[in-house]
C-alpha cells in the first residue's frame, strides 16, 4: 500500500465512485475511494473491480490487464466488499468510466 502525506493532498481530488460519473475523463490525477462491490476476471485474464453500485450498474470500474498483474501482491479480489482508494486518470473504456492501475501503489490506504 502506498502511504500518501495527507497534508499535500487536495481534498478536491478525492471522490467517490458516484462522483465521477460527471467525468468523462480526467486530465489529472485523481483518488476515488468507495466499496468493491465485485470483481470480474475476463478470459483474457484481465481484472475489473466495481465500485459503488454492483455490475451492471456500477458507478466506476477499476482496470487491472493481465500483464500488469504480476505487479500486485495482493489478492485484488480479496477486496470485495471492502472499502479501498485507487489513484489515477478516469477514462473511457469500452463506454464506462474506468480507472486503470497498473501497479499496487495506486492503491491508496487510509484515507
Amino acid at each position: 500500500y502506498r502511504f500518501v502525506d495527507r497534508n499535500n493532498l487536495k481534498r478536491s481530488n478525492i471522490l467517490k465512485a458516484s462522483e465521477t460519473k460527471f467525468l468523462s475523463e480526467s486530465q489529472y490525477d485523481v483518488i476515488v475511494c468507495d466499496s468493491i462491490t465485485g470483481t470480474f476476471t475476463s478470459k483474457k485474464g484481465n481484472l475489473w473491480l466495481n465500485l459503488g453500485k454492483p455490475y451492471p450498474n456500477q458507478d466506476l470500474s477499476i482496470f487491472v490487464s493481465s500483464k500488469n498483474l504480476e505487479n500486485f501482491t495482493l489478492d485484488l479480489e480479496a477486496l470485495q466488499n471492502r472499502r479501498e482508494c485507487f489513484l489515477g486518470k478516469i477514462k473511457n473504456l469500452g463506454g464506462s468510466r474506468t480507472l486503470q492501475i497498473f501497479s499496487q501503489d495506486q492503491i491508496v490506504k487510509d484515507l
